[in-house]
């Protein structure tokens, strides 16, 4: 298995074209919803227009062979798949670093609390994803 080096939800990530350097911006740790006074709690499967990102970053061991799959779940405080990305195939060929960056277009708000952002692997000699690393992400709901 590589070595996961980093995993963050944020903002925005940047590749930088020419060096591909790779800047993080505003890492993810509390989504706030503003909701109207007297408005009901979100209903089931609601969400919010919101762009953000998942970054991993990965780098090759030494005897590591073979391709691998990743992928991140957003789970809320009951247990409940809130999110899922699709899968990514890695293989590092000559490459010591690779990165996956997850773009997200909305964000799930009807489940209010520390929801979990799980990152899964598969490798070649595994059947089912196992989960590598976790990441809280606070979802805030306040009446104005």
């Amino acid at each position: 298995m590589p070595k996961l080096l980093a995993y963050l939800p944020c903002e925005k990530v940047v590749i930088e074209e020419e060096s591909k350097n790779i800047s993080v911006l505003s890492i993810l740790e509390t989504v706030n919803v503003t909701l109207a006074r007297g408005a009901p709690a979100p209903t089931q499967n609601a969400s919010i227009g919101m762009a953000w990102a998942i970054f991993t970053l990965w780098q090759k061991e030494k005897s590591e062979s073979g391709e691998f799959e990743s992928k991140s779940v957003l789970v809320s405080p009951t247990g409940e798949l809130l999110a899922e990305t699709p899968a990514a195939k890695l293989g590092f060929g000559t490459n010591t670093r690779q990165q996956v960056v997850n773009r997200m277009a909305s964000f799930p708000v009807w489940t209010p609390g520390p929801c979990q952002l799980k990152l899964m692997v598969k490798t070649a000699r595994d059947g089912t994803f196992r989960e590598l690393a976790n990441v809280v992400v606070t979802l805030r709901h306040t009446w104005a």
